[in-house]
């Protein structure tokens, strides 16, 4: 955390990470629901599961 900054704009900050919360939450859940699908489809196209995650790894 930035030491210079002041407990204000901290709280700002705060308020606005709570208030953006819940769409992040909802955003999070439909990543995870459509690298699912991805894996899925991977799988039923003939890669294994191992290949499948690999395939669906994030690369650096």
């Amino acid at each position: 955390m930035n030491q210079s900054m002041k407990p204000e704009a901290l709280k700002a900050q705060l308020f606005d990470l709570i208030e953006r919360l819940p769409t992040m939450m909802e955003f999070d859940k439909q990543i995870a629901k459509l690298t699912r699908q991805k894996f899925l489809a991977l799988v039923k196209e003939g890669f294994t599961e191992a290949q499948a995650i690999e395939l669906l790894r994030p690369r650096a």
